[in-house]
């Protein structure tokens, strides 16, 4: 009982200095941005400052699944120091308790703080995107432009060919639409022009439409429903970066650019990244826990700390370097993301191990 109510204070103590340095690093990153998107915005009249304040918090929320990993170390580091320091785990261990009694509750924090960050920071942050394109008259909150589309989709009939042009990120509709019908002769038989289409599940509902059949007179029509295989993920733009897409967007950019032929080992490289944040996020807290296995109350110390940030510091570029290879598909995106974590882990496991039992 006595070891679980420790184990508490110390889950809690973490969770505290994570809460502390992310509040801290978060609040300096918008102070920034914020100047920079006011500078952008200033010749808006319709952006207040309640949307400037949501345009920065939107890039601050996809700042999060950046910062996260140093944020944890530096918490850990902080967390264990101050323990050791205070002697705290001095006693800890006097009263038999293990370096992983006392290490579990910080692994625990990181865990959870991962799978708050993958299912709910992504997710909000791609919500704020949309709430911003709204407040700020546009169909994306990056992009406002039309783009000129293609797309091609083959029937029992031959095949359809619809051109036109599309608006934003996430576009439900075409304008300036053109159809093109070509037999299973590699004719054309009817071109359809209308002004814009609304896709639906398995339909296409064109408005103010011309129909033009091959060797038949002209026909003009208020509306058109036409059966369709299209859906509104097709519409969305070619280039999406895959580093702020959240988890919950990643299957249908895997369809979107399975449709278009695309590669989607960007995306897959995604997935087992956000997958593995919260496994990520216990590394750190690993290399932080060298602070914790011998006690050091002045000096010594900041030498652990410069170590354990150094560590954390080389994960993250090693992984970087790896999900790059992954991402351009000359390894598997799998191995790419999981290996350099799990090296790490066994490696700072092992070195506890070591320092623990000799």
């Amino acid at each position: 009982m006595k070891t679980l109510l420790l184990q508490r204070y110390l889950f809690r103590h973490f969770l505290k200095n994570v809460a502390v340095l992310a509040v801290i690093a978060l609040a300096l990153a918008f102070i920034v941005d914020f100047v920079e998107v006011a500078d952008r915005y200033r010749d808006r009249e319709s952006v207040t400052t309640a949307v400037l304040v949501g345009i920065t918090g939107n890039r601050i929320l996809q700042l999060v699944s950046d910062i996260i990993p140093f944020v944890v170390l530096l918490a850990a580091v902080m967390h264990f120091s101050a323990l050791n320091s205070r002697l705290e785990l001095v006693v800890a261990r006097a009263g038999g308790m293990s370096v992983w009694q006392f290490v579990s509750p910080a692994i625990a924090g990181a865990f959870f703080v991962g799978v708050v960050t993958v299912l709910f920071i992504g997710p909000l942050a791609t919500y704020s995107t949309e709430w911003i394109a709204m407040a700020t008259g546009q169909k994306s909150a990056s992009i406002g432009e039309r783009r000129t589309l293609w797309l091609r989709e083959r029937d029992d009939d031959g095949v359809r060919i619809i051109g036109g042009t599309v608006e934003g990120s996430a576009p439900d509709a075409i304008y300036g639409v053109t159809i093109l019908e070509v037999g299973t002769d590699g004719r054309v038989s009817r071109r359809i022009d209308a002004d814009h289409a609304i896709l639906s599940e398995d339909e296409m509902s064109l408005s103010d439409v011309i129909e033009r059949p091959i060797g038949e007179r002209v026909l003009r029509r208020e509306t058109l429903d036409l059966p369709t295989q299209i859906t509104a993920d097709r519409l969305k733009p070619r280039e999406v970066d895959p580093r702020r897409l959240a988890i919950t967007d990643i299957p249908a950019a895997e369809s979107d650019a399975t449709a278009r032929g695309a590669s989607i080992a960007p995306l897959r490289t995604r997935m087992h990244q956000l997958l593995a944040k919260p496994f990520t996020l216990i590394v750190m807290v690993i290399f932080a826990a060298t602070v914790a296995v011998k006690f050091e109350r002045t000096g010594p110390v900041l030498r652990a700390i410069a170590g354990g940030v150094a560590a954390g510091f080389l994960l993250y570029v090693l992984s970087m370097l790896s999900e790059g290879f992954g991402s351009a598909g000359l390894i598997s995106p799998a191995i790419a993301v999981w290996v350099p974590i799990l090296v790490a882990g066994l490696l700072g496991t092992a070195f506890l191990i070591q320092k623990e039992d000799g």
